[in-house]
């Protein structure tokens, strides 16, 4: 994830494809959102429940990914997501 900070949105959405949802910011930029769905993770009891989380990237007017966020995740997900250098 850190690695897309200053790259192009081109160069994201053409490693993970058109994004689930976009919003147009007033400033001309717009935030990307990517979702993921998992089946079956395990939560502290042991009872497997479906998990959701979101990758949220804004982009500036030039279309450069300026910013991101990870929301929804649970902590097993959230720490590889976060330390990924990329995609």
């Amino acid at each position: 994830m850190k690695g897309w900070t200053g790259q192009p949105e081109s160069k994201l959405t053409a490693s993970w494809g058109a994004p689930d949802e976009t919003a147009a910011l007033a400033d001309g930029g717009k935030i990307d959102t990517w979702t993921m769905r998992w089946e079956g993770l395990e939560d502290q009891f042991g009872h497997r429940r479906p998990v959701t989380c979101r990758k949220i990237f804004t982009v500036d007017a030039n279309g450069t990914v300026s910013t991101w966020k990870v929301v929804d995740c649970p902590t097993q997900i959230l720490s590889e997501i976060k330390n990924a250098s990329s995609n």
